[in-house]
């Protein structure tokens, strides 16, 4: 469950989220940073970051689509913790 409720701590926990699926992931991501080509992660890897991430923060990404970085993912968490 979400531990934190504002950009730059969640920031802190998606870089853990990230490390857990990928130790050797992209070191310098900001929230600028490409989902695709910013993570250094395969596909699979992807796919297992956002299922990491939907269970940490209790989201589902149903309207995924227009999250292309990592400020994008932030701020759907964001958003979808509003709700």
């Amino acid at each position: 469950m979400c531990r934190q409720a504002n950009a730059p701590d969640m920031m802190a926990e998606l870089m853990v989220i990230l490390k857990s699926v990928s130790p050797s992931a992209a070191k310098n991501v900001t929230e600028k940073s490409s989902l695709k080509e910013g993570l250094g992660l395969d596909v699979t890897g992807l796919i297992l970051f956002a299922v990491a991430v939907e269970d940490n923060y209790d989201i589902r990404f149903n309207d995924a689509d227009n999250i292309e970085t990592v400020g994008d993912m932030i701020d759907y968490i964001l958003t979808e913790k509003g709700r």
